[in-house]
């Protein structure tokens, strides 16, 4: 199979840090997918390969800011450990000459595996948003090596409909069923929102159009990027990620999100019969999320870590940029989205060292609650012949004076939480909160923290808030604190890879 030179440039110069990178490790985090070097942003293409798990990235390797794209390509096993590869594919057709973006995977049954993603090119200079085109390409090759079909790209602007915006023609999701495969891909509508169409096919080069799946119509945001079909338990699911999302109270927050459409999908009609609509996290840095589901029937989702609203904002003087969250597990119980961790994680724990303790009105910093590698798991209840506490705060990434906090405050069934640090410009969002279940003063946090990676997750997986900080990483105190008395259990485990 014959490389360009484009693509063999790149494999040359992020060769060394494929291998090994002694050099990034201090700036790596632990358990968090980053780039080979230079630039990561959404994930592409997650999914199995001959019993491996293989996720794909918008990259660019020459620097740690956005430039022209290439696929990074890594892989694993167990979702924690990743095995850097070689970049897969470069913009070097004339179908993707300006960028190789957004797509997804397949294994064929012929064993290869397909690529397909997003070819833009612009028709004219001065390159502008105006003269950009999109279109859906796609390559074929053996999980290392791909070659592109000759006939790219196979879906373009003369397949949209008549009154679809060319520009925004994007994030083809394939499947197959029964004798077709099918395309599932956002655009720009009419009315300047997002719509969701689908094309189906027999050979893969010859493509009919269906329809609207469904829509946005100016409702969630502007138009729907990465969208993703499948089934949590006996519910459908439509997985998108908003732009331009719009504050709607404290379900949704302004700017850049991902989020659920539940209903029914009709296979006749190939419309989704939308029912409700969720926030998939509340945080500030979670975007253009995908899943796959494993070789033992778990639905598993993996997001960018980041924000595009504030990607000027981060540093440039700095080897790589971006990470991926931590994957985790979706699922479906009693009518209520959960996620968790991917379980595999806690084969990784060490160092376990618990705290339990009654507190009122004051701060405490247990023995050796510290990390910045850490699995930290906590549960809060009103403590027994006591009034029912006001607040609770555990503060991550501290010391005596500082740290990231997350308050609960049982009275409004809220969470607030809080990055503010001094390596954070004042253009970017700091503070957020959200609902939480009512369970009389309960209440159970997981925080996940990896280097400047934060998750969490509340109540066993019923809400979940990802973001990023840039504070001093001799900040690592972790303590508990009150209004009134409440009763406190916590475990901490340092995460060792």
């Amino acid at each position: 199979m014959t490389i360009s030179k484009l693509l063999e440039k790149a494999r040359g110069y992020e060769l060394p840090y494929v291998e090994k990178d002694i050099d990034l490790d201090s700036v790596r985090p632990r358990f968090h997918l980053s780039p080979n070097i230079g630039w990561m942003n959404d994930p592409n293409g997650f999914g199995v390969y001959k019993g491996e798990y293989h996720l794909y990235y918008q990259y660019h390797p020459y620097k740690a800011a956005v430039g022209l794209m290439f696929w990074g390509h890594a892989k694993t096993r167990d979702f924690v450990q990743w095995e850097r590869l070689p970049a897969a594919i470069a913009p070097d057709t004339e179908a993707d000459v300006d960028g190789c973006f957004s797509g997804t995977t397949m294994e064929l049954d012929d064993g290869r595996q397909l690529l397909l993603y997003t070819g833009f090119t612009h028709l004219e200079k001065p390159h502008t948003d105006e003269n950009s085109r999109q279109s859906i390409c796609l390559a074929i090759g053996d999980g290392l090596n791909y070659e592109k079909y000759e006939g790219n790209p196979i879906l373009s602007e003369k397949d949209l409909p008549t009154d679809h915006n060319p520009m925004d023609f994007r994030d083809p999701k394939i499947w197959k069923e029964g004798e077709y495969f099918y395309i599932l891909a956002c655009t720009r509508a009419a009315d300047k929102s997002g719509d969701l169409l689908l094309y189906r096919s027999k050979d893969l080069h010859q493509w009919d159009y269906v329809g609207s799946v469904d829509s946005c119509r100016n409702e969630y945001g502007a138009i729907w990027e990465c969208p993703d079909l499948f089934t949590l338990g006996d519910q459908d699911v439509i997985l998108v990620s908003p732009q331009e999302m719009q504050n709607k109270g404290l379900d949704f927050h302004e700017g850049f999100v991902c989020m659920l459409l539940l209903g029914k999908y009709d296979k006749d009609k190939h419309r989704f019969l939308r029912e409700d609509v969720i926030t998939l996290d509340h945080g500030m840095d979670y975007y253009a999320a995908q899943t796959l589901e494993s070789t033992d029937g778990r639905r598993i989702c993996v997001a960018w870590m980041q924000d595009w609203r504030f990607v000027d904002s981060l540093r440039k003087d700095v080897k790589l940029n971006g990470t991926m969250s931590l994957p985790r597990e979706l699922s479906m119980e009693n009518g209520k989205l959960i996620q968790r961790p991917v379980r595999e994680i806690e084969n990784y724990r060490r160092n376990h060292v618990s705290w339990d303790g009654t507190i009122s009105d004051c701060e405490v910093f247990p023995k050796d609650f510290s990390g910045r590698y850490a699995d930290l798991e906590v549960t809060v209840e009103n403590a027994v012949d006591q009034d029912a506490y006001k607040s609770f705060c555990v503060k991550i990434a501290g010391d005596l004076a500082s740290g990231i906090v997350f308050r609960y405050e049982p009275a409004e069934n809220t969470v607030f939480f809080d990055r503010e640090d001094e390596n954070l410009p004042e253009s970017v969002e700091k503070s957020r909160a959200f609902k939480v279940g009512n369970y009389e003063g309960k209440i159970r946090f997981r925080i996940l923290i990896d280097f400047n990676n934060i998750e969490s997750f509340v109540n066993d997986g019923e809400q979940t808030a990802s973001f990023m900080i840039f504070n001093d990483l001799k900040k690592d105190r972790i303590s508990f604190a009150t209004e009134g008395t409440a009763k406190i259990h916590a475990d901490l485990y340092e995460i060792v890879i």
